[in-house]
């Protein structure tokens, strides 16, 4: 019976610390977020610069890691860093993550510089998806146009 009570006193003890413990954990957490600004950490420039680190990165990964970053992202300063990785790899796989990115990027420049890619290359599987990519891309680019003609119809009838 003693042994029993003994047990229950040393668990809430226990109890009682980790909970103390947790709740001053809590409040140090809080009061050093709140007095720090994450905004002067954190800016548009130091990303930037960031990603063409990356870019110019020895490690293979990181380097096409970052080129799909810049297409899902629509980073389209980086369009010329591109071009020219595009025109200088030999890997197909690589050529298609960069072409991908560039489509994704979607400016008639980006659109010129795959075709262009297509046209010295002999890879059957890299000729088949550009043509893909660019299939694809005409069609949302016709769609985008029915859209805007549509849009511009509506706006005329609506006066």
């Amino acid at each position: 019976m003693r042994n029993l009570q003994t047990t229950k006193r040393i668990s809430t003890y226990f109890f009682v610390i980790v909970f103390i413990s947790a709740a001053f954990t809590q409040i140090n957490a809080q009061s050093y977020i709140t007095s720090k600004n994450l905004s002067n950490y954190v800016t548009m420039d130091l990303v930037m610069e960031n990603f063409a680190k990356c870019l110019e990165s020895e490690n293979h990964g990181v380097k096409m890691c970052t080129v799909e970053h810049i297409g899902r992202y629509k980073l389209s300063n980086f369009e010329d860093d591109l071009i020219e990785m595009l025109s200088e790899v030999n890997d197909t796989k690589d050529k298609q993550i960069i072409a991908l990115s560039l489509s994704q990027l979607g400016s008639l420049k980006s659109i010129l510089a795959i075709k262009d890619s297509q046209k010295n290359i002999t890879n059957i599987e890299y000729n088949k998806f550009v043509s893909e990519l660019l299939e694809n891309f005409n069609e949302y680019d016709k769609l985008r146009s029915e859209y805007f003609e549509a849009l511009v119809v509506n706006l005329l009838d609506t006066k």
